[in-house]
């Protein structure tokens, strides 16, 4: 029996078809459902997910996405990280204007893991603005009942959808280094927790210059905004799930438990590329 055609093809033209295939859905429809495929993706695997890499990110930025993935097990209290930390958010700063595909991919370094974790994350941003345009909020300046009737889902271009996944980015980049973000920037004292970098590695001061301060103050407001949907979206599902804690474990260790921690940790990692 014949060989179908597709899968006859050279090695070589299996990689070119692999490499041009832009969208991750049908990248796992071939490879499961062609052992032959299957194996000339691992042969490949790292130049294919490249591809796919820096077509889904687009307009956004992948120095951002890259970072929110590469600070996973960065922390601010551990004084040996500093150096990493300097270098991942230096090259956010080095790339916050833009740059081309080609220009990133002879300047940052990116392992099959980091590929795979990237096209992950991708997916989950995707999830969360699929569900920001069909339950965006009401502004106060608008009738609900024509808010839910005209104007949802929400239909937002690319610059917009952009601007917010570079936000979610930086966000879970901060989170990952910093951990939550409910600090006040001036050190309050007695009965206030404080982040166990405070005073140690670094102060707010510090944070400020190297995080934040190396953005336009209309990226920051971004951040934060994104910061507040997502409080004000899940700030129902923590209450209730504290409730319930506190009922079953009284005194401050339900406390302790229920208190939701804002490392979002939205990368994981994909078995099918394993």
């Amino acid at each position: 029996m014949a060989i179908p055609t597709l899968e006859g093809l050279p090695t070589e033209l299996r990689i070119v078809i692999l490499r041009n295939i832009t969208d991750l859905s049908t990248l796992r429809s071939l490879i499961h459902g062609s052992m032959i495929y299957q194996e000339t993706f691992h042969s490949a695997r790292e130049a294919i997910l490249e591809n796919i890499i820096y077509h889904q990110y687009g307009h956004m930025g992948l120095a951002q996405a890259i970072a929110a993935v590469q600070s996973k097990g960065m922390h601010a209290s551990e004084a040996s990280h500093k150096p990493g930390i300097a270098t991942i958010l230096n090259r956010c700063r080095h790339f916050r204007s833009g740059c081309s595909s080609r220009t990133l991919r002879a300047t940052v370094s990116i392992t099959a893991e980091e590929c795979v974790k990237l096209l992950d994350l991708h997916e989950e941003f995707v999830f969360f603005l699929q569900d920001f345009c069909l339950t965006a909020p009401c502004p106060p300046w608008m009738d609900a009942v024509k808010w839910r009737s005209e104007m949802l889902p929400v239909r937002l271009s690319d610059v917009e959808a952009a601007r917010i996944l570079r936000a979610l980015c930086r966000l879970e980049t901060f989170c990952n280094i910093f951990g939550v973000m409910d600090r006040e920037v001036e050190l309050k004292p007695e009965g206030k927790q404080q982040a166990s970098w405070i005073g140690h590695t670094y102060d707010w001061a510090e944070v400020w210059d190297i995080f934040f301060g190396t953005m336009p103050p209309w990226e920051v407001e971004e951040i934060f905004c994104v910061r507040a949907y997502l409080r004000r979206k899940y700030a129902g599902i923590f209450a209730e799930i504290a409730n319930d804690v506190s009922r079953h474990i009284p005194g401050p260790h339900g406390e302790h438990i229920c208190k939701p921690n804002w490392n979002f940790g939205l990368a994981r990692e994909l078995t099918w590329a394993n």
